[in-house]
């Protein structure tokens, strides 16, 4: 179902009306009156966004974004069952052709999460056993490969169905199948408009795996194993590459803890097939891809809540002729590892070799700040480089794509109620990003970011 586009002024006015209007309907019916296990919570997102010199090609070179999310949450209990429901409504303002805003930015009024969840008691000698069917948000492990993002406006969901086990020890399974939500609209005018259309889901695309996760007492960490299925065709209205990948990976991680060392290492591979573009006639790869992750961190003992980390993060990319290597990050999150991303995040886990040093802190329950500084080369150096659009196929361009420095702090005006958020990046393009081919002719990235949230 779509609505026509409407103008500018109402359709900003329709924002404000619903952004008002949810969460007071949502506290409404929230009041105490909840013996039969009913409740609600939300919160409403307001921000704005700077981007000047932007790195990717045809985007303009200058850009502010004002966009909102709001989220309401219902869920009910009886028993043995829950059943739960989520609205999302994002929306971007003033964008004008050539905009960075996407449907990462904008989906109007959308459910994405509706469905039932069963606890089946102990149904596996010592392993408590439950059963979600429906449409619902996922993360597993660290979130690189599969996550529900914050930080963007708009999380992805999936509709399926997972079962979760957990043992008295504190291990867990996870085995689900799904198919994963096709944001609409996908073009550049609707998503300007804020142009109302339900996303959909069905069998072209499917998203399943298994995940695993054991305690390992002795070095105070844990183990992640976990295999991930992705299978794509065409349909009538949509072409695609046809990707038929299968991602296994493992991580060792142990939780930052004051006075001694963490740790936190992920690697995976992709391995599967691949059209060489979406013609219907155009002939299929091989994959064999990869990620890795490496992270060794000191939380300092005081009352800053001070934390230093080394990273290093690669994922590969591909090369001409054999098979396709460049690797696909799923439906993974790329702020706890990247930085700032929304309408800037120019790094992802394709095609990139990135050391770097993070620093974050948390004097106290209402104060947090990280900032943190990388450099990035392209893995191979005849593929688009990252998150950016930008390549250079013959690979004249060398490979270094230049520094990144951001920070972020937060302020809890009111705890767990008012959250008050600024954040920055600049990226000093290095020769790849100023030579390529299709390298805009822009300096180097400048990015800020500032947002106030309500909960409730």
């Amino acid at each position: 179902m779509t609505f026509g586009a409407l103008p500018h002024r109402h359709a900003s006015l329709v924002a404000i009306a619903v952004l008002l209007t949810l969460p007071v309907s949502a506290l409404a019916a929230d009041e105490p009156e909840n013996d039969d296990g009913l409740s609600v919570e939300g919160s409403v997102r307001a921000r704005v966004e700077r981007i000047e010199e932007e790195f990717r090609p045809s985007k303009l070179p200058d850009e502010t974004i004002w966009s909102s999310r709001t989220l309401v949450k219902a869920e009910y209990s009886t028993g043995p069952v829950r059943l739960a429901g989520e609205l999302l409504d994002a929306r971007a303002y003033g964008i004008d052709p050539g905009s960075t805003a996407s449907t990462s930015t904008v989906n109007v009024i959308e459910p994405i999460q509706a469905y039932a969840a069963f606890d089946l008691g102990d149904v596996a000698d010592g392993w408590n056993t439950r059963l979600q069917a429906g449409r619902f948000t996922m993360k597993y492990g660290s979130g690189r490969l599969v996550t529900r993002v914050g930080f963007s406006n708009v999380p992805t969901s999936f509709t399926g169905t997972r079962v979760d086990l957990a043992s008295a020890s504190g291990d867990k399974i996870s085995a689900f199948w799904t198919m994963p939500q096709e944001r609409l609209p996908r073009d550049a005018a609707s998503i300007r408009d804020n142009e109302f259309e339900l996303d959909r889901e069905g069998s072209d695309l499917q998203f399943f795996g298994a995940y695993y996760q054991t305690r390992l007492d002795g070095i105070g960490a844990t183990l992640d194993l976990y295999g991930y299925g992705l299978t794509e065709k065409d349909r009538s209205d949509r072409a695609t590459r046809n990707r038929h990948l299968f991602t296994p990976g493992l991580r060792l991680a142990r939780k930052p803890s004051e006075g001694t060392f963490d740790f936190d290492f992920e690697a995976a591979y992709q391995s599967g097939t691949i059209r060489t573009s979406k013609a219907d006639n155009a002939a299929r790869q091989d994959v064999s891809a990869w990620m890795l992750h490496a992270e060794v961190g000191h939380a300092l003992r005081g009352q800053a809540g001070l934390r230093i980390a080394a990273v290093f993060d690669a994922g590969s990319g591909d090369s001409q002729g054999g098979d396709y290597t460049r690797f696909d990050p799923l439906f993974g999150g790329r702020r706890g590892t990247f930085g700032q991303t929304a309408n800037f995040g120019p790094l992802s886990y394709s095609n990139i070799v990135s050391p770097g040093l993070l620093v974050s802190a948390k004097p106290n329950k209402r104060v947090d700040g990280s900032a943190s500084v990388r450099l990035a080369w392209l893995q191979t150096a005849s593929d688009s480089f990252a998150k950016t659009g930008v390549s250079d196929p013959l690979g004249n361009a060398g490979r270094f794509a230049g520094a990144q420095f951001e920070a972020s702090v937060g302020y809890w005006v009111v705890p767990k109620v008012v959250r008050l958020s600024l954040g920055g990046a600049y990226l000093s393009k290095g020769r790849f990003l100023e030579d390529a081919v299709n390298a805009p002719a822009t300096g180097d990235t400048r990015y800020i970011v500032s947002d106030v949230t309500v909960s409730f």
